[in-house]
């Protein structure tokens, strides 16, 4: 996947515009509805207009968004959600934390690294007096029972 090409680029630029404004509009049906509230005058062009103005804006903000998403893309070296950059060079992706290349053991680039698991935590419980129950070594009181460890 390469740069995103001037007419993309325009699209997505078109779509954040468009969802900013469906935001505004839906917004604007939202606080007028607040500001209205209790005020009976006119009740039912202005709930008309407000609900035009919702659906509208809710349009715009959903319309917008696609077309933010088709002249996105992705582009090189741009960091994705899941911490993955795109390497120029080997044309692969590379986890940036710790700078391999991300391939799978099917992959002919696979080099076998496996992260290292995290170690071991020791777990220390004591056993209460009364019942033989097995409490964790920061409770004062035995789960089972109550009474004081």
């Amino acid at each position: 996947m390469g740069q995103a090409s001037g007419g993309r680029k325009f699209i997505g630029v078109i779509g954040i515009v468009m969802v900013g404004l469906g935001f505004l509009v839906f917004l604007s049906a939202l606080f007028s509805g607040v500001s209205n509230f209790g005020d009976f005058t006119n009740f039912e062009s202005r709930t008309r207009s407000m609900g035009k103005r919702a659906v509208i804006g809710m349009g715009l903000f959903a319309f917008g968004g696609l077309l933010a998403a088709i002249g996105g893309g992705r582009r090189r070296g741009q960091v994705n959600a899941h911490y993955h950059a795109y390497d120029d060079n080997t044309g692969r992706d590379y986890d940036p934390r710790t700078a391999r290349h991300l391939t799978r053991p099917n992959d002919p680039a696979y080099d076998g690294y496996k992260p290292e698991a995290p170690p071991p935590q020791r777990i220390v419980k004591i056993r209460c007096r009364s019942c033989s129950s097995l409490n964790d070594e920061k409770w004062n009181y035995c789960n089972s029972c109550g009474a004081p460890l």
